[in-house]
């Protein structure tokens, strides 16, 4: 036999039961919510980094094919010196010259929110390491190379003593190391390449919608400016040495 309830307990029950089933609602709608935002923003930074790793492989690359050309041409001008006095400034063009911005770096590195965020400890190793060794590419190699040869190249018989092949193992092996971490972080994350030159593209466009015409002009003006002192600053000089002769 049923347990008969009398209406005021019915609706009591029923009240309680429709304000359980709210309250489970609510609180589960608004975790899936939060959890939908937590992977979007997990997405957002995993993909600034791989984007910020992507540009610097690049960079990287092209510093590594300057110095091989470089020391191509090193070692023909030093067969042939006639060829170092006609043009020795295509020796300045392979020069390797690593430029890059540490913001995404940085934020990545000094955040614990950011690390938390992305939830793989795997991922956080290895980005770290390919910033560690991009650093290193920066100091062992360009910044070196670049200072060693600024004293070398505008005197032959400074360049053909400067030993620039030292370079080409360290600067081909450290590479090498970025491009291993960056396709690990890009594995364990599951980054397609659709989905990278996607977002690096929609990132150009940020880059390039945030400069404007109206920069550019600015650049432009500034540049101006820099040759006419130059100009002005040369004049000056000029007029000094014909009062003094």
């Amino acid at each position: 036999m049923g347990l008969k309830l009398n209406p005021t307990a019915k609706e009591f029950l029923m009240t309680l039961a429709a304000t359980t089933i709210s309250i489970v609602l609510t609180f589960g709608t608004n975790s899936i919510i939060d959890r939908k935002k937590q992977n979007a923003a997990k997405r957002e930074i995993v993909m600034m980094i791989m984007y910020d790793m992507q540009t610097s492989l690049d960079q990287i690359r092209e510093c590594d094919e300057g110095l091989h050309n470089f020391v191509k041409l090193q070692t023909e001008m030093i067969a042939n010196p006639q060829k170092y006095y006609e043009n020795y400034t295509q020796l300045l063009v392979n020069v390797p010259v690593l430029n890059y911005i540490t913001t995404t770096e940085s934020i990545f590195k000094s955040n614990i929110e950011t690390i938390n965020t992305i939830g793989n400890v795997f991922f956080v190793e290895t980005a770290s390491s390919f910033y560690d060794v991009r650093s290193q590419y920066k100091s062992n190699v360009a910044d070196d190379f670049f200072e060693k040869v600024s004293i070398a190249i505008d005197d032959y018989d400074e360049l053909f003593e400067f030993q620039s092949t030292s370079y080409l193992n360290t600067s081909r092996l450290l590479y090498l190391r970025m491009k291993r971490d960056f396709e690990q972080c890009r594995t364990m994350m599951k980054v397609t390449d659709v989905e990278l030159a996607a977002f690096c593209a929609r990132k150009e466009d940020m880059l390039e919608s945030a400069v404007g015409d109206k920069a550019l002009d600015e650049t432009e003006e500034a540049f101006k400016e820099k040759r006419q002192m130059d100009l002005e600053m040369q004049k000056a000089r000029e007029q000094n040495k014909k009062a003094n002769q």
